[in-house]
């Protein structure tokens, strides 16, 4: 069986997040009424250099879906870049 694999570019309006974001997942659920998107299985998200990988992550969004909130759980692992420095770490559970 083929995995249906999900791709989504979110733009970040904010400084934070400025550049595009590519988030990958087997599996993805978005609620509107509640402003959260649920994407599970193989979760890649990547921001120029950085890179964060889950099982599952809820991405909490404001009235005007902009992204406000990121919670990666279940093997999450991230690899940034700050100031020339790369820091990796993993865990049970990250909140952005």
């Amino acid at each position: 069986m083929v995995a249906r694999q999900i791709i989504l570019l979110l733009a970040c309006v904010s400084v934070t997040w400025a550049t595009q974001i590519e988030v990958k997942a087997l599996n993805f659920y978005s609620d509107e009424n509640k402003g959260e998107s649920i994407l599970s299985g193989n979760v890649e998200v990547i921001r120029g250099d950085d890179i964060l990988n889950s099982e599952k992550l809820i991405i909490y969004t404001d009235k005007n879906r902009k992204p406000i909130r990121y919670e990666a759980m279940q093997n999450a692992r991230f690899k940034i870049v700050l100031k020339g420095k790369t820091y990796k770490g993993s865990g049970d559970k990250f909140i952005y």
